[in-house]
């Protein structure tokens, strides 16, 4: 399980330039907590014989368009920043992504959650709303699994 923040890629042309994995630290409510307060709300779908292994629960910031778009000015001048802001799309600046996949019983259930937020020009985000995001994420990424046990 990774635990430590890292910076997917420092190279502009790479496609994981300004996405960052969030470390234990960055998250709020722990990963591991929330999912299993969530598992045991929903404790119709298990018994006590149950064997429920994570196998990936990964929660990344990808900010790739703001820094590219930021990026323009550096590599282009004013003219990199008026092309940017011509194609900017304020309602879809930045996403959280959850990866989650669990073994329940010897079965693999996955859940990729994409959370869009917008961050404020002249504040950004504060530290609570980030929180408030990243919960969504993990919470709908938990929420499409348990549709998936419902369903089987």
């Amino acid at each position: 399980m990774d635990k430590k923040a890292e910076i997917m890629s420092s190279n502009i042309a790479s496609d994981q330039y300004g996405i960052y994995r969030l470390g234990d630290n960055q998250i709020v409510p722990d990963r591991i907590l929330y999912l299993k307060e969530k598992l045991s709300e929903n404790d119709r779908y298990f018994t006590e014989q149950t064997n429920i292994h994570v196998k990936r629960f990964v929660i990344y910031n990808n900010m790739q368009e703001i820094i590219r778009r930021n990026a323009g000015f550096g590599l282009f001048g004013a003219a990199g920043v008026l092309v940017g802001a011509a194609v900017e799309k304020p309602d879809s600046d930045a996403f959280i992504i959850t990866e989650l996949a669990l073994e329940i019983d010897s079965r693999t259930y996955s859940s990729n959650v994409t959370t869009p937020y917008v961050i404020n020009k002249a504040k950004g985000v504060s530290e609570e709303d980030m929180g408030k995001i990243i919960k969504s994420s993990m919470e709908e990424a938990i929420n499409e699994i348990l549709l998936e046990l419902g369903k089987g």
